[in-house]
């Protein structure tokens, strides 16, 4: 019985109009995140902590997603992390001047995060057999984001790279070429943002809903393939809550704001929910394997 009256709730609320509640969400801004200098262990050579960085920065700008700052590019000093607060007095004036100064340009910039990160370990080895050169290189590094809104960092997260290659030099080119790849997954997980659904399409043939328009698109980086979880937004005993009723993902970006998506799943509790006029919201999830 019950399915029986949400096949009659779906089939009435698909002849309403497909747009419910236009520009009552603006579409995700981008926000600027400063990717800072990386530390590096004793033993590395700070060429491969310079790699190893700039491999970070090519995976923001690639995945298109903030609005990405080289802390290089601010005339910031390179200082060692200090402990100001519990310790101040071990800290010379001009080092502490130096990271007020920094503090400065930093927030002038309105960056909303902060990238650090060290190199924490990079092991070269000789595996040569039979008159056959090969080399291969491993180095492995952590990636932390400060939020500077909310004051809270995430806790050190290790990525491991590696290359192999005929000569030093490929081995150590290939591990550095995969850095950037690597960051695909971290900002997507750490970087994650709202939107809403625009438009729910017609049935299909076999009265499934199976395609709608989000209010999001290439300026916020969204590719195809692109994942977002749906939630439902309402109030369980007077506190809001979420509950995830479907995922879509995205076919086609169709403009600065607008991406057309495939409905993975929830197809059905999504549309009674839009039409209802019930609040959705959508959030960015990864990209589809497959």
């Amino acid at each position: 019985m019950k399915k029986l009256l949400v096949a009659l709730s779906l089939a009435a609320l698909a002849s309403l109009p497909a747009f419910s509640q236009p520009g009552t969400v603006a579409p995700p801004s981008r926000y600027t995140v400063i990717v800072d200098y990386f530390a590096r262990a004793r033993d590395v050579s700070p060429s491969y902590a310079d790699m190893v960085r700039a491999g970070v920065i090519d995976g923001f700008l690639k995945r298109n997603r903030q609005n990405v700052i080289d802390a290089a590019s601010l005339g910031l000093m390179n200082i060692p992390q200090s402990n100001m607060i519990s310790n101040p007095a071990s800290i010379v004036n001009t080092q502490r001047d130096a990271e007020a100064r920094r503090a400065q340009v930093i927030e002038s910039t309105g960056a909303r995060y902060v990238v650090s990160g060290g190199v924490t370990s990079c092991v070269f080895v000789n595996d040569s057999q039979g008159g056959k050169d090969h080399f291969m290189t491993t180095i492995v590094f952590n990636l932390v984001s400060h939020d500077l809104k909310t004051g809270a960092s995430t806790d050190p997260e290790q990525f491991k790279v590696t290359g192999s290659g005929n000569s030093p030099a490929d081995a150590d080119r290939r591990a550095i070429a995969s850095v950037s790849s690597r960051m695909e997954y971290y900002i997507d997980n750490h970087y994650k943002f709202l939107t809403e659904i625009l438009r729910i399409e017609e049935q299909d043939k076999k009265g499934r809903f199976s395609q709608l328009y989000i209010h999001c698109g290439s300026n916020m980086g969204v590719q195809n393939g692109d994942l977002f979880l749906v939630y439902l937004e309402e109030e369980v005993a007077g506190v809001p809550s979420r509950k995830q009723i479907g995922k879509v993902r995205v076919r086609k970006v169709q403009g600065e704001d607008i991406s057309l998506c495939s409905i993975s799943n929830g197809g059905d509790a999504i549309a009674e929910a839009f039409f209802s006029v019930k609040r959705l919201v959508l959030v960015s999830d990864g990209k589809a394997l497959f």
